[in-house]
C-alpha cells in the first residue's frame, strides 16, 4: 500500500493481510489438510489390501506346493540296523518326513528326503530338504513356507477317508512297509483373522 506525501514522493509500507484474506487462507489450508488426510489413509487402505493380496497368493501357492510334494510321495526303502526294510516315511503328531519327486528348474530335479515341521522359537512353519541319497544324509537346506504359525497337526490315513471319517485319520503312522493313502494338515495361525483351511492330501503311489 501507498501514501502519497505533498512533496510528490511515495513511501512503501510494509504489506499485509486482511481479516478476509486471513479467512480464505485458512479456509483453504483446512481443505488441503482434509484432502491430504483422506489421500493418506487411501494409500494406507490400498497398502493393505495390496498386501492381504499378495499373502493371500503366497499361501495359495504354498498350499499348491504341498499338495504337489506330498501327494508325489514314493515307497523309498532302507535297510534298518536289523536288516529289515523299512518305507522312509516318518508321520508323526508334529512332523512329517517322506521321499519326494522334486522339479526345480534352479536345481536338479529326482528324489529328495523332505521334513516338514514347526520351528518353535520363529513360529514358522518350514521344510528341510535333501538329496536322496542311499548311503548318506547330504546337506539339508531349510525353507520357510508359513509364518506366525500357532501351531501344526498332521494326521495319517490308510484309507480314502473324507472329513467325516474322523475316527479313521491317526495321528501317528506306524507302518513301516506302505504309505498312508491319504495325509492330513491341520495350521493354527497366531493371527486369528487369518485362515489357513485343512489340506487332505492323497498320496498318488499309494493308491
Amino acid at each position: 500500500m501507498k501514501h502519497t506525501v505533498a512533496s510528490g514522493s511515495c513511501i512503501d509500507e510494509e504489506a499485509g493481510f486482511t481479516l478476509v484474506e486471513l479467512l480464505v487462507s485458512l479456509a483453504l489450508l483446512a481443505m488441503m489438510s482434509a484432502y491430504a488426510v483422506s489421500a493418506i489413509r487411501t494409500f494406507s487402505a490400498m497398502d493393505r489390501v495390496s498386501k492381504s493380496f499378495e499373502r493371500q497368493a503366497e499361501e495359495e501357492a504354498a498350499r499348491r506346493n504341498l499338495r504337489q510334494l506330498i501327494g508325489d510321495a514314493r515307497l523309498v526303502f532302507r535297510t534298518d540296523e536289523n536288516g529289515l526294510p523299512n518305507a522312509i516315511f516318518s508321520g508323526k503328531p508334529e512332523t512329517l518326513t517322506l521321499v519326494s519327486v522334486l522339479n526345480d528348474r534352479l536345481e536338479r530335479g529326482g528324489l529328495y528326503v523332505l521334513e516338514f515341521g514347526l520351528d518353535a522359537e520363529s513360529r514358522t512353519f518350514e521344510l528341510r530338504r535333501r538329496v536322496y541319497r542311499p548311503t548318506g544324509k547330504g546337506s539339508v537346506r531349510k525353507i520357510s513356507i508359513l509364518d506366525g504359525v500357532e501351531s501344526v497337526k498332521w494326521l495319517y490315513c490308510a484309507m480314502l477317508c473324507n472329513e467325516d471319517d474322523s475316527k479313521l485319520w491317526l495321528d501317528q503312522w506306524e507302518t513301516i512297509d506302505r504309505l498312508p493313502s491319504r495325509v492330513a494338515l491341520e495350521i493354527v495361525l497366531s493371527d486369528k483373522s487369518r485362515n489357513w483351511p485343512v489340506l487332505r492330501i492323497p498320496l498318488v503311489s499309494a493308491q
